[in-house]
C-alpha cells in the first residue's frame, strides 16, 4: 500500500494532466484554476496513477447527458411556473384580486414572487385557459372567475343537451326549494321577491332579455337561500344553460302574474317557511318547463 501511494504521489506531475487535462490535448486547465500542490493520498489520485500506469492518457468525469440536462432544466422551469400559478391563483381564491379586477402587470408580479416574466406569462396563460383570467387587448388581464371547478362545470353544461339540463334541474330544483323555505334569512326571501317583482315587471314590458335574467335570477336566489354552498355554486353555474332555456321555451310567451303562477306559489311558501308547499310549486314550475320545451315526460 505504501508502496502504490508513493509511486501515486511521485507522478503528481505527469497525474495533473491527466486528471484535468492539457493543452496540448484534453482540456486546458483554466487560468487560476492551477493546481495548488500535490494533491492528497485517496481515491482521486489512486485512480489517475492507475490510468497512467495503463496507458490511459484523458479523464472523462462523469456528466449527464444532454437530453438529462435538458429534462432537468424543464422540471425546473415547470416548477417555477407551477408555483406562479399557485400564487396568482390564491390571490384570486382568498379575494385579494376578486372577480372584476384587474391583476397586477407582468413586471410588478415577476417582483412579486421572485420568477421570471417568462414564468409569469406562461402563469398568466394557463389560468386564463383554466377560465379565472380574461385578457383585454390594451386594458390589461381581469379576474372572471374565483373557482376554476365551477368554470369547468359551467363549460361542460354548455356543451350539454338542453333536455339533459332540464332533468337535472327536476332534482336540483325540488331541493333548493324545500332548504330555501327551512333556512333563508329574511334578507334572502327580501332578494327572492325583489327578483320575482322584476320578472313580473319584464313580463308586463314584454321585454323578453329583461324577463329571462330576472327569471334565472329568481332560480339561483332559491338556491343561495337553502344554505348548502355546493347547491348554490351548481346553479350558479348552470345559469348560462338556464337563460337558454328559458329563450328556448319561450317563457314570457306562456308565463302570467296571476297569483297561482308557480313562481308567486313558490315565493310565498318560502315566506311561509312550509317546505311542503314549495316542493309543490318547483315540481309544478318545473311540469310547465317541460311542457314548453316539448320534452318527454317522466318514464
Amino acid at each position: 500500500m505504501g508502496s502504490s501511494m508513493s509511486a501515486a504521489a511521485g507522478a503528481h506531475t505527469a497525474i495533473a494532466p491527466i486528471l484535468f487535462g492539457s493543452r496540448s490535448g484534453g482540456h486546458a486547465v483554466p487560468p487560476g484554476r492551477e493546481l495548488a500542490g500535490p494533491l492528497p493520498p485517496g481515491p482521486a489520485l489512486e485512480l489517475a496513477a492507475s490510468r497512467q500506469t495503463s496507458g490511459e492518457t484523458g479523464f472523462r468525469p462523469p456528466c449527464r447527458r444532454g437530453s438529462e440536462l435538458v429534462q432537468s432544466v424543464r422540471k425546473g422551469r415547470v416548477s417555477l411556473v407551477e408555483t406562479a400559478t399557485d400564487e396568482i391563483r390564491a390571490q384570486i381564491v382568498n379575494g385579494t384580486w376578486p372577480v372584476g379586477s384587474r391583476i397586477p402587470p407582468e413586471s410588478a408580479l415577476s417582483d412579486t414572487l421572485g420568477v421570471s416574466r417568462a414564468s409569469v406569462r406562461e402563469a398568466v396563460r394557463s389560468l386564463v385557459h383554466s377560465g379565472l383570467l380574461e385578457p383585454r387587448q390594451g386594458d390589461g388581464t381581469f379576474v372572471i372567475s374565483d373557482d376554476d371547478s365551477a368554470v369547468a362545470l359551467r363549460r361542460r353544461l354548455e356543451r350539454a343537451e338542453l333536455s339533459h339540463v332540464t332533468q337535472v334541474r327536476q332534482g336540483l330544483d325540488v331541493v333548493a326549494a324545500r332548504q330555501a323555505a327551512k333556512h333563508r334569512t329574511d334578507a334572502q326571501l327580501a332578494g327572492i321577491e325583489a327578483a320575482l317583482s322584476r320578472r313580473r315587471a319584464a313580463l308586463a314590458a314584454q321585454d323578453d332579455e329583461a324577463f329571462t335574467a330576472a327569471d334565472a335570477e329568481f332560480h339561483v336566489l332559491v338556491a343561495e337561500a337553502s344554505d348548502n354552498p355546493v347547491l348554490a355554486d351548481i346553479y350558479r353555474s348552470l345559469s348560462a344553460a338556464l337563460r337558454e332555456e328559458l329563450r328556448r321555451a319561450a317563457c314570457l310567451d306562456t308565463a302570467t302574474a296571476a297569483p297561482d303562477d308557480p313562481h308567486s306559489r313558490l315565493t310565498d311558501a318560502i315566506r311561509a317557511r312550509n317546505p311542503q308547499a314549495a316542493v309543490d310549486a318547483a315540481v309544478l314550475l318545473l311540469a310547465g318547463h317541460v311542457r314548453d320545451l316539448a320534452l318527454p315526460g317522466e318514464d
